[in-house]
């Protein structure tokens, strides 16, 4: 199950838990909506009931810049003090590894 996180075409915020939603966007069978789920792309956006979806970020620019400079400099020490923040919203996993959002948060920079 993931949260869906996002805003509608009007600015409002989106959101919700749906489960299996990524794994149906992935592939391409979930009804009503049509994705986009890219890694190589810096955003996700599809449709839900008619409506446009933007997945949105809520770590802290301050997190987000610790976790680009871990990614870009393998030599530096994972930034621990923002852990549980870039792991609620999905960036990391257990192991301070990207998951394919963290992928798209750094490549939306």
């Amino acid at each position: 199950m993931i949260t869906r996180r996002g805003l509608g075409r009007a600015g409002a915020r989106k959101g919700g838990r749906v489960p299996g939603l990524g794994r149906r966007l992935a592939a391409g069978t979930h009804r009503g909506a049509e994705a986009t789920p890219s890694v190589d792309k810096s955003d996700l956006h599809f449709r839900w009931d008619g409506k446009e979806i933007a997945e949105t970020f809520n770590a802290s620019e301050e997190a987000l810049t610790a976790l680009a400079r871990l990614r870009y400099d393998p030599d530096s020490s994972p930034p621990w003090e923002y852990a549980s923040e870039l792991l609620a919203d999905g960036l990391i996993d257990v192991h301070f590894d990207l998951t394919p959002r963290g992928k798209r948060a750094l490549a939306s920079r």
